[in-house]
Parts: C-alpha cells; structure tokens; sequence
C-alpha cells in the first residue's frame, strides 16, 4: 500500500483535512457532492489512483459511498470501500490512534478484493498492474463528465489554450477582460461563464500597469478577490508549473492560468532541438500538465508580421508545432488604426466560429458588437429547435400531460437519437439547463435497482425560476 498512489475519499472536509495534515494522506471529501463541479473534481483527482472511499456513518453512509464509486468508476485506477463505522467518527478515532495504527488499519482493509459495480465485469485499470487502455466496448457504456467551458463555446475548462495576435493589437486587454469575468463568474459577450480562481502571470508588466488596467476594465466595480497575479519570472525548467501545482493544493478551486507570454516562460533554444521539437517538446508540457491537474491554461503569443491567403491561424509565430499542440486558439485579426477587430476560435472540442469586437478606446475593453451577437444568439436558438432529442423530449412531455420517465434505452426507441444510451446521456446532460431555460423542462435522474432513469417534468418551482434575459454584456465592466 503506496500513500502516494492512494486517494481517500471522506464524507467531511475537517476529516479529509486530518487526513491530509495530520497523516499525509491524499484525501477529499464528498460535500456537495451532487453539484456537478463537485464531480468532476472527484473524477479528476482520482485520475489512474487507488481510490479509497471511507464510509463513517453507518449503513447510510455506506450506500453514499458506492453511489461515489460508481461515479468514479471510470477514472480511478482501482476502488475500496472501507467501512469504518464500528470506530465511530474519524476525527475522534484518528485522535486517539497513532499514525502507524491507523496505516496498519486502511493496509488491512486495502487488501479487499477492489470494488465493482453491479453486473460490470472486475475494474483492472490501475497502472501498476494493467495496460492504461480501454475497450471500445467499455468506452460506449462509459459514462464520461460532459464536456463544460469557462466562457462558453470559446473557451474550455481543461486544456491549452493560445491567445495571438500581433504586438501592441489588445491580446493582453483581452486575457485581462478573460481574468476578470471567470473570476467574478460574470457573463462575457452575453455567453455564460463558470466562475472560478484565476491566477494570471503578468510577465511583461509591473503591479503597476496591472493596476491601471484593471481599474479601467472594472470602472465602478469591485475587483474580485478571486483574481491573483503574479508578475516574477520564471521559466518551464526552472520550477513554473510546480509552483502552479502547488498553488492547485492550496486552492482547488483554480480553474484558469494565464501566462503573458509563452516567450517569457521557455528556456533558451538549444541542445540540440530543432524549431519543430523545441516547440512541440515546450507546448506539449504545457497541455499534458493542464491535463493532469483539470485546467485550463490560456497562453499569450504573438502573431507573425506576413498575412496568410490561406488560413488566418496560419499567422501564428512559430512553426506548426505551436498550434498543433493547443487545444483550443483565439486569434485576434486587428488593423493597427482600428478599433474593430476579430477573435477567430477554432479547437479539438469547439466549434470554429468569428466574433466581430470593438475596443472601446476608453474602458479598453473588447466588446462584442450587436450584429455579432444577434447571429449568435439566432444560430444557437436554431441549434436547439432543430435538436432531434429536445423535439423528442417536447413530444413525450406532452403527451404525457406535462412530465415522462423512462430509461434511456426506451428514448433511444423513439428514434435515432445518439449510437448508445451512454451517448444519449450524455447529450441529455449538454442541453438539461437549455430545456429548463427555453422550455421549463426540468430533467433529473432516479435509479430502481440496477435501472436507471431519467425524469422529465415541465414548469418551474421557486428555486429554479428563470431569472429572465442574460445579463448585459457590459453588467460586469461598465
């Protein structure tokens, strides 16, 4: 039994706390733990470890834990369930007990058989002793957290992102006016965003230009707290994204980095790389961090002075290393004696799309202009009426007086909706706060045994109500 490779998991946080302080345990918590960040969280902390859920409270307790495992049962290496309700509470049992008593206990208790879901054949993903690899059958009945952006549709939550464009053409007022609304967790551009901890390393600039920036960006407003900067320089061999990571632990609320610029982080050419390697070899460490600790990294980089007849991101500085390797890239398309301009968006897991801004020449801030966001808010409308699955769920709701509950295999009877019911869930999962916004449809799960299954209900209660338009897109910085 290896600490470093295990994860334990706790009702409460004071008791994970212990865990992690006082014993050096790997530990988190199950609070909150039917909010879907909450989730994801879990799932990303549980990446490839030896998961042990600790059930404290009894039998009810107990059956809280494997609704837990059976979440997580896709993304831990390996899962045990260790009832330790004839000890009491934690807190008080890890008082009187020793660290070495207590080791000794969740060793004994580890060697159990790891647990598996009803009627899933054994789980034997944890790297010490199986391939990392999984079979296409298990991955269609997987059921895998869908996929959420900080600003929505342009930016993802996890994941390397480049914003370019050429110098002195407003990347850096943008990657500020980023900053400021996730951690605020304001609209941007009328698109939702999840808010979050932000830390921005300002390498090209001092507290305070900083300072000044963000005092016209924000105007009137408060700046959020939530936001943190840093402007020493460090480099990707001279421990940056160690002091990333650390700052993670301290705060798993983090959810965005921003590094102005990508230059000021990488070490001197040399040793041997060529362009190509020394980029893919850089921005590579940088994606498979982010991806490692479940955030997004958005990289500031400069545009070449050449245009392309060819493809607009074709401009990006550096070879086509540095573009292959990001998940997702903003490119801002700017005249040098005007304030309107173009953020181009393509990505792996984003639709490739044009937003027409405008810097206002005295706030600095992008703003979108209404012809942008009028097209915008059309093409989604209509992305959603023609959704094969929502026209489904109307149907049904209808008929059924106002609500419907079934499984997903009986959905997928209705028609060509997705290839799997693990598919058809997840989409359900994508458009649920849509239907609640657009239709009033309310959607959530239940299980009877081994079955579950999804309830649709149509009209809102007090805590749900739709709260009206979406903010103006200026709520936040006017």
């Amino acid at each position: 039994m290896n600490r470093d490779t295990i994860l334990c998991i706790i009702e409460n946080e004071p008791e994970a706390k212990i865990l992690r302080d006082n014993y050096g345990y790997n530990a988190a918590d199950t609070e909150d733990w039917t909010h879907t960040d909450k989730q994801m969280q879990l799932r990303r902390l549980s990446r490839g470890k030896d998961v042990v859920l600790i059930a404290t409270n009894g039998e009810f307790g107990y059956q809280s834990m494997v609704r837990v495992a059976q979440k997580l049962y896709t993304s831990a290496g390996s899962l045990r369930i260790l009832d330790l309700q004839a000890y009491g509470d934690l807190v008080d049992f890890v008082m009187e007990e020793t660290e070495e008593r207590l080791h000794a206990l969740l060793a004994e208790l580890y060697a159990l058989v790891p647990y598996t879901p009803p009627g899933v054949q054994s789980h034997t993903l944890a790297p010490a002793t199986a391939d990392d690899d999984i079979g296409g059958d298990e991955l269609a009945a997987a059921e895998l957290p869908p996929l959420t952006y900080l600003v929505e549709g342009i930016l993802p939550a996890e994941g390397l992102c480049l914003l370019t464009a050429a110098p002195k053409k407003g990347k850096s007022w943008l990657a500020l006016l980023i900053a400021l609304r996730v951690a605020a967790g304001e609209a941007l551009w009328g698109r939702e965003v999840t808010q979050g901890r932000v830390l921005y390393f300002a390498l090209e600039d001092g507290y305070r230009r900083i300072q000044a920036r963000q005092a016209m960006l924000c105007g009137a407003r408060e700046a959020p707290a939530a936001l943190r900067f840093d402007v020493r320089r460090n480099t990707l061999s001279g421990g940056l994204l160690d002091s990333v990571k650390r700052r993670k632990e301290l705060h798993p609320e983090l959810r965005l980095v921003i590094i102005d610029t990508l230059q000021m982080v990488r070490d001197s050419a040399g040793g041997g790389r060529g362009a190509y390697a020394g980029d893919y070899e850089d921005l590579a460490k940088i994606k498979n961090f982010a991806d490692s600790l479940g955030i997004c990294i958005l990289l500031i980089h400069h545009n070449r002075k050449m245009q392309s007849e060819n493809d607009i991101f074709e401009m990006v500085s550096g070879t086509n290393a540095i573009t292959g390797a990001a998940d997702t890239i903003l490119l801002i398309a700017r005249e040098r004696e005007s304030s309107a301009g173009t953020l181009h968006v393509t990505g792996r897991d984003c639709e490739e799309t044009s937003l027409t801004l405008e810097l206002d020449k005295k706030s600095c801030e992008w703003r979108i202009t209404a012809v942008s966001a009028e097209l915008y808010e059309k093409r989604k409308a209509k992305e959603y009426a023609e959704n094969p699955i929502v026209q489904t769920i109307r149907r049904l709701v209808a008929e059924g007086g106002g609500s419907w509950e079934g499984t997903a295999s009986a959905l997928m009877e209705t028609g060509e909706l997705a290839q799997t019911t693990s598919a058809l869930s997840h989409k359900i999962n994508l458009i649920e706060a849509e239907l609640l916004k657009n239709d009033g449809i309310r959607h959530r799960r239940t299980r009877s045994g081994s079955e579950r299954r999804h309830i649709f209900t149509q009209g809102h209660d007090g805590d749900d109500a739709d709260d009206g338009d979406d903010a103006d897109i200026c709520t936040f910085l006017n």
